[in-house]
């Protein structure tokens, strides 16, 4: 994968992540981003891998036990 796929590939998860931050739901942002919720997960789940050490892991973590999804 080329630098320029990698961060077009980051930058959508980030929007997905600030859609989920600014409606608080992944079903929301989901909805707002006109993709399904499994594609949210999945986007934020590869963005938390890029750093394990990030600081929106741990919001990310709440919204996960929030919605009842599983961590891990």
């Amino acid at each position: 994968m080329s630098t320029k796929e990698v961060m077009a590939l980051e930058f959508i998860q980030l929007k997905y992540f600030q859609a989920v931050a600014k409606t608080g739901k992944i079903v929301a942002a989901a909805k707002s981003m006109f993709v399904t919720p499994p594609a949210i997960s999945s986007a934020i789940s590869q963005l938390i891998g890029i750093d394990d050490m990030a600081p929106e892991y741990y919001v990310v973590e709440s919204i996960y036990l929030r919605e009842g999804f599983m961590i891990g």
